[in-house]
């Protein structure tokens, strides 16, 4: 019998692939919808282990912003992720 195994396992081991990771943000920025984008920005957050890394230690952080706004994302957006993403780090 196969074993089954739990959809955030496999969507965390697929997310860790950087072109899938932006596809999966691409299509979050297409249904032009904040909550699902931020869902899926803390998806790929945590898939690439940016969740579990202190926020001054993120080399990639400027590149990440410098991505959301080339795709159109408001700053009000960024600022609001980049908050959530600081929390999260403060919390562990």
């Amino acid at each position: 019998m196969t074993r089954s195994v739990p959809f955030s396992t496999v969507l965390n081991d697929y997310l860790k692939d950087p072109e899938k990771a932006i596809a999966y943000l691409q299509s979050a920025l297409e249904e032009g919808d904040t909550e699902l984008f931020l869902v899926t920005l803390r998806d790929v957050a945590s898939a690439q282990g940016v969740l579990s890394t202190p926020v001054p230690e993120l080399p990639e952080l400027p590149k990440l912003v410098e991505s959301l706004r080339r795709h159109g994302v408001r700053d009000e957006v960024i600022t609001a992720v980049l908050a959530e993403v600081t929390s999260n780090v403060d919390a562990a």
